[in-house]
């Protein structure tokens, strides 16, 4: 060997292989062989030698595996940590019952080569950590991987289930993993662990075993690797210090650890008495301190028992102890039980017995007869006191009653108004909408008809006529339009200035809303005409009207505004501004509704603002078949209207 530094020798077909740092060294009847980066070996820090079942010799080096054909004489390089994997060393090699080759890492977990191709194995699919110091396949076919921090993991192909220390395994570092008779021996940083493998697979249960400096092993920490079953069947394990031999036969796990109860006391607090018998004593309420003395037998460590105890009728958890006393001080009056069981160091806990009852008894004042006295004469003192205060309650409930009764009917009353006022804002039906549903939804019309009003030389009117004149012209004149607006059936939504805006045909849906509309705008104009003739103001308006689509709802909060929204609004709008005072200007689309109703005059196609050309006709009266209807009361037959709020 070119070196001296001998990291861990194998035995392969009764050649002794030594892994170096600088290459692998074969001793055998051929004589001594080594292979090195001279020989094809790329990567010549060898952790690992492995024959598998075809007679090759794979080596696991730090970053990277070969393997050796002893018919060839050929090295081939298998994989480098170039290729794909990160940093890897490659710490154990197992041929599986299939004829996979797996390969223990640090750094990338396991990696699984079928001859083909590499799949790896990490902690994204479920491994603890990705450190695997050793791997093995048990009699079942389950692979158990021994980790450096994770403990040891059960891996079936598909899941993993991982025992550590919480489990009870002595440490969580791991260096190797043997099967001996159904059991594992596991060499850990803190002495061997043996687990039954057999009740574990049948049982799911996990029972160790544990061999440390207590049991003779020089030190507690094993080597790793360093692990060996002879021909007779004995175990030879290498620690820091030394070797260790185990006959496996002797090894059997410890039987279920007993529990005896050999004392017990009470006190009073000045006076401590043992007990008669340690079961169905009853004590004086007084007599609430106790004391038990207990005892476990294990043939397994009995200096390592740990006891578990809980006193039913106070407790509901095990505490634990190595103490073989306990003491419960003032204890409330009731009935116990006092349970104990015993855990060895295989971690094997026993039966769980009962090894006393007894039952302390409550003080007079908590028997059941006085309580009941007390009870009695209370309630005699409370039923007097009841009867005094009923009566002053009476009164004050009379007085009560007739105040409730006044403030019910204020409270009424301004919900009347509010009400009232709503009914005023919005329409009806929805304010019983948003009355139930604390709002209203927005809905879409696809017939509607609205109406804009405007007046002539309004900006100058306002100039001239003082501000208190100027308001009660509006007023009167909006009040008038405000009646016509019921008389048809239309709804108000607004008016913003001088103008007036109204729409047929929302919220409710009616067949005749341009007719409807129409109607309403000539008895507006006719209105205005009747009061010019008597007013010394004289007022010009302009009126439009559009038919179509729109979206109606309810915004505002403090505030409610039912309001309409859509290009139908905005041709209604340009409609109003594109007539002339005195006239009803309406859309061709509002025309094709009435024309069966009114006579009317074609403008031609009128440019307006942002709409391009439309058509537009002026209303000038109803046809003949129609100047029949000489009162609204006919009107209001042959339509059949509605009354809107």
């Amino acid at each position: 060997m070119e070196t001296t530094s001998v990291q861990y020798y194998w035995t392969v077909k009764k050649n002794l292989w030594f892994g170096t740092l600088s290459g692998v060294t074969k001793f055998g009847k051929g004589g001594v062989v080594s292979f090195d980066r001279n020989r094809g070996l790329k990567h010549d820090y060898i952790l690992k030698v492995y024959e598998d079942s075809n007679g090759d010799i794979w080596f696991g080096a730090v970053g990277g595996i070969s393997k050796y054909s002893p018919q060839t004489g050929n090295i081939t390089e298998v994989l480098t940590d170039v290729q794909g994997f990160n940093k890897f060393e490659v710490n154990d090699i197992l041929e599986d019952k299939k004829g996979n080759i797996w390969f223990a890492t640090h750094y990338s977990g396991l990696l699984k080569y079928n001859g083909k191709t590499f799949v790896q194995i990490d902690t994204a699919k479920g491994l603890p950590v990705n450190n695997i110091f050793s791997i093995m396949q048990d009699e079942y076919g389950y692979f158990w991987l021994g980790t450096d921090g994770g403990g040891i993991t059960r891996y079936d192909g598909k899941n993993f289930q991982t025992i550590t220390e919480k489990e009870g395994l002595s440490a969580n570092t791991c260096y190797f993993i043997l099967e001996d008779n159904h059991k594992l021996y596991i060499g850990t940083i803190n002495g061997l662990s043996i687990l039954d493998n057999q009740k574990f697979k049948n049982e799911n249960k996990i029972k160790f075993r544990y061999l440390t400096k207590n049991e003779g092993i020089p030190n507690i920490e094993v080597n790793q690797k360093a692990f060996f079953k002879d021909r007779d069947g004995l175990l030879w394990f290498g620690t820091m210090n030394g070797v260790i031999k185990i006959n496996p036969n002797k090894a059997a796990l410890d039987e279920n650890p007993s529990v005896f109860l050999t004392n017990a006391k009470v006190s009073d607090g000045q006076n401590e008495i043992p007990f008669k018998s340690f079961n169905q004593d009853e004590l004086d309420y007084n007599q609430n301190n106790i004391s038990f003395e207990f005892y476990g037998i294990s043939f397994s460590k009995p200096e390592e028992t740990i006891f578990e105890i809980k006193l039913e009728g106070i407790e509901n958890n095990w505490a634990q102890t190595k103490e073989h006393t306990v003491t419960y001080r003032a204890l409330p009056p009731g009935s116990y039980n006092f349970w104990v069981r015993a855990k060895n160091s295989d971690n094997t806990i026993g039966e769980a017995k009962i090894l006393s009852s007894f039952k302390i008894s409550p003080p007079f004042y908590k028997t059941w007869w006085f309580i009941t006295l007390t009870i009695l004469s209370i309630s005699s003192f409370a039923y007097y006191l009841y009867y005094y205060k009923t009566l002053q309650v009476q009164k004050r409930n009379e007085a009560l009653e007739a105040m409730v009764r006044k403030r019910t009917s204020e409270l009424e009353l301004e919900k009347n108004k509010s009400d009232e006022l709503l009914h005023n804002i919005l329409p009806s039906s929805l304010v019983n909408e948003l009355k139930v549903n604390g709002r209203v939804k927005p809905r879409k019309f696809s017939n509607v008809s609205i109406l804009f009003t405007d007046f002539k030389a309004f900006t100058y009117t306002t100039s001239v006529l003082p501000p208190e004149e100027l308001v009660n012209e509006l007023n009167d004149i909006f009040k008038n339009f405000d009646k016509l607006i019921d008389k048809y059936g239309l709804e108000k939504l607004k008016t913003i200035g001088d103008s007036y805006m109204a729409a047929c045909g929302i919220p409710n849906e009616l067949d005749d809303h341009a007719v409807r509309i129409v109607y309403a705008a000539i008895d507006f104009q006719r209105f205005i005409k009747e009061r010019n003739k008597a007013s010394a103001i004289k007022w010009d308006m302009r009126l439009g009207i559009h038919s179509g689509s729109v979206v109606a709802g309810v915004v505002g909060t403090k505030k409610f505004t039912y309001d309409i929204w859509g290009d139908t609004v905005n041709i209604a709008s340009r409609m109003e501004s594109s007539g002339e005072p005195g006239e009803i200007n309406i859309s061709g689309y509002t025309y094709m509704l009435v024309r069966d109703h009114f006579e009317c005059e074609y403008r031609g196609k009128v440019d307006t603002k942002g709409k391009g050309s439309i058509d537009m006709y002026y209303v000038k009266g109803q046809n003949r078949e129609n100047l029949s209807m000489k009162n609204k009361s006919e009107f209001k037959s042959q339509f059949q209207f509605k009354h809107i709020g």
